[in-house]
C-alpha cells in the first residue's frame, strides 16, 4: 500500500471551544485541510461543505503546525495580558480598561500585522517602550518573564542571520536595506546596522544599499546616530543598487523594501539570502534562501 496511490491522508485541525463546539463547527472562523493529494482533499472538504464557505487547502504538515501555532499564541496572549495586568495593578490602573482600548485596534494589535516570520525588529519605539516597561516592573517588584524575554529573543534572530551568512562561501556581502523600516531613513536601533557591525567585525567586506539613507540628506537624530554610533559605515552606503550588487559574493536582503521584490531576476549567479520574505520568488529558485522558510 502506498500513500497517494492506494490511499490518501487528510488532516483538519479543530478550532472548537469547549462549551460552544457545535456553534463553532457550524460557523467556523477558518477551516483548514491538509491533504496528500486532490482526492483526499475533496473527500475531506465534502465533510465540511455544509458549513465551511472558505476552506484553506495546504499540506498535512502545515495543517498540523497551524494548530500548535494557534494554541501557543493563545497561551502567549494570556500570559502577556496577565503581565500587563500586574504592572497596571502596581500603579492602581484598571487593566481591563487598558486592554479594552488595546484590543480595539484591529489594524495592528489584533490582526495579521507583525505576524510574518522574518528579521529582528528595531527602531525608536518598540525597544525603548519595552525597556521602560520592564525597568518599571523591576522597580515595583513585578515579575514579567515574558516581557523580559522579548529583547533577548529579538537579538537571537540577528544571531541566526549571522550564522546563515557565515554558512555561505565568500567574504563580500551586499546588504540591502539598513534603516529599520523601508521607506524611511530612521537608523535608530536598526537591527540591520547591528548585523552590518557584526559582519565587519568578522572581517567581511560590506557594501550597503538603502535608497533613503544618504549622509548628505540625513538630518537631526538620524545623522547624529550614524556619525556618532556608526561613523565607519557611512562610506559603505550607496543609493545605487547596481553598484552595491556588482562585486558581492552574497546578497542579503535585510529590509522589506518593495524595490527588492524581483531581486532573484536581477541576481541569478550568486546566493540571495532573504531575511524579510520580500524577495521570495513565486517558484523554486536555486540561489534563493529564506531566513526561516
Amino acid at each position: 500500500m502506498q500513500c497517494r496511490r492506494d490511499f490518501g491522508v487528510a488532516f483538519s485541525p479543530e478550532f472548537l471551544r469547549e462549551g460552544s463546539a457545535i456553534e463553532d463547527y457550524r460557523n467556523p472562523v477558518k477551516t483548514v485541510i491538509g491533504a496528500t493529494d486532490v482526492r483526499a482533499f475533496d473527500r475531506a472538504e465534502a465533510i465540511f461543505r455544509p458549513y465551511a464557505h472558505n476552506v484553506t487547502k495546504t499540506t498535512v504538515a502545515v495543517a498540523e503546525m497551524v494548530k500548535m501555532a494557534d494554541n501557543s499564541w493563545h497561551a502567549l496572549k494570556v500570559v502577556y495580558a496577565n503581565e500587563i495586568g500586574r504592572i497596571c495593578a502596581s500603579h492602581g490602573i484598571d487593566s481591563h480598561a487598558v486592554m479594552k482600548i488595546f484590543t480595539s485596534d484591529t489594524r495592528l494589535n489584533i490582526s495579521a500585522a507583525y505576524m510574518k516570520p522574518g528579521y529582528a525588529f528595531g527602531g525608536s519605539c518598540l525597544p525603548k517602550d519595552l525597556r521602560t516597561l520592564v525597568y518599571r516592573a523591576h522597580q515595583l517588584g513585578v515579575d514579567t518573564p515574558v516581557l523580559e524575554a522579548v529583547l533577548p529573543s529579538n537579538r537571537s534572530q540577528i544571531d541566526v542571520a549571522l550564522r546563515m551568512i557565515q554558512s555561505f562561501e565568500g567574504r563580500r556581502v551586499a546588504l540591502l536595506g539598513v534603516a529599520f523600516k523601508a521607506g524611511t531613513d530612521d537608523l535608530r536601533e536598526s537591527a540591520m546596522l547591528e548585523l552590518a557591525e557584526r559582519l565587519i567585525g568578522k572581517g567581511y567586506n560590506l557594501a550597503i544599499h538603502d535608497e533613503y539613507v544618504n549622509l548628505d540628506r540625513l538630518v537631526g537624530a538620524n545623522r547624529d546616530y550614524l556619525e556618532t554610533v556608526h561613523p565607519h559605515l557611512a562610506p559603505l552606503l550607496s543609493d545605487n543598487l547596481e553598484v552595491v550588487l556588482k562585486d558581492a559574493d552574497l546578497v542579503v536582503v535585510a529590509q522589506a523594501n518593495p524595490a527588492y521584490r524581483r531581486l532573484c531576476e536581477m541576481v541569478t549567479d550568486r546566493p540571495v539570502l532573504d531575511l524579510t520574505g520580500v524577495a521570495r520568488p513565486a517558484g523554486p529558485v536555486a540561489n534563493y534562501q529564506g531566513l526561516s522558510w
